[in-house]
């Protein structure tokens, strides 16, 4: 019950974080459209304001450019009120919802070089410098810049692809629990064949009990219990090298080597079994030897 509720909350993780993989790409791109339409609005509000309070009512406002992912310009062929600009432009991005960092810069359109600038944290203090000089430009290119979006989304698209590897990452772990689940399946659905006779012996005497390698069947006294195969093979080798340390690997080779596939976790199941075959004969005992193997233990009992 406990490992299908990790199955199913793996499976819930990897389908939650695809989704968030294949929508976060278009949530992304819409976001920084609405980010440039809102920017592209405030500049043209700024710059009707600035050409209304020179007693411009009639000049028309050029498209705002987009000169890069972080850089907006708009060019006013007139001269304006410099003093002016970071009210105007502070009030725009307010009515807008734009609260990044930005800093301005004025430019002479002709020849492209910069005259007064200034940025948001210098408006706000009251240092930005400049003021009140005289602007000499009849045309003016009015740059804004958001210095912490020079790669917008960056963050996103770093979030995108760690939720991308982490949904595969779940997804390669899911599809080795079910793997190893399905090693085991298989081999203990393959454990009903009949049991090979490699040595000559039918009946094998073990501490106060009997293997019947022909019937595959343990007996101890009067009781008896039906084997699988690989029950019994496995019991076998155990028996035939009682008392002795017996490595993982050894185990596996031995029991399960002819089949070409190595299960690890399928020895612990069937060491289980065998453990339950053999309690009603005190002098067996399977012993666990951590990290190296198992030990079947025969006791002499006094007659």
């Amino acid at each position: 019950m406990k490992k299908s509720l990790i199955i199913l909350i793996l499976v819930a993780a990897v389908g939650l974080l695809t989704a968030q993989w294949i929508i976060a790409p278009d949530k992304l791109a819409v976001n920084k459209r609405q980010f440039n339409e809102r920017v592209n609005l405030a500049l043209r509000q700024t710059g009707h304001h600035l050409l209304i309070l020179m007693d411009d009512h009639s000049s028309a406002i050029p498209p705002v450019k987009q000169l890069a992912e972080n850089e907006f310009e708009l060019r006013l062929e007139s001269n304006f009120a410099y003093d002016t600009l970071g009210v105007l432009l502070t009030n725009a991005f307010a009515s807008f919802g734009i609260d990044e960092s930005y800093q301005i810069a004025v430019k002479n359109c002709q020849t492209d070089e910069l005259i007064l600038g200034f940025n948001d944290q210098a408006f706000l203090s009251g240092t930005a410098t400049c003021m009140g000089r005289e602007q000499w430009s009849d045309c003016n290119n009015i740059s804004v810049t958001f210095p912490h979006l020079d790669s917008f989304g960056a963050g996103d698209k770093w979030l995108q692809i760690a939720l991308g590897a982490l949904s595969i990452l779940l997804l390669l772990r899911l599809l080795f629990m079910r793997k190893k689940e399905e090693d085991i399946r298989k081999a203990v659905s393959r454990d009903h064949a009949t049991i090979k006779q490699d040595d000559g012996i039918s009946v094998l005497e073990i501490g106060n009990s009997q293997l019947d390698l022909n019937n595959q069947i343990f007996r101890q006294g009067t009781l008896q219990k039906e084997l699988t195969f690989r029950e019994a093979k496995l019991f076998h080798f155990f028996a035939t090298h009682s008392n002795q340390l017996l490595q993982r690997e050894q185990i596996l080779d031995e029991v399960w080597g002819d089949e070409g596939v190595i299960v690890g976790r399928s020895l612990d199941v069937f060491v289980s079994r065998l453990r339950k075959v053999i309690a009603d004969d005190i002098s067996l005992k399977i012993k666990t030897v951590h990290g190296v193997g198992y030990r079947l233990e025969v006791q002499d009992m006094p007659a």
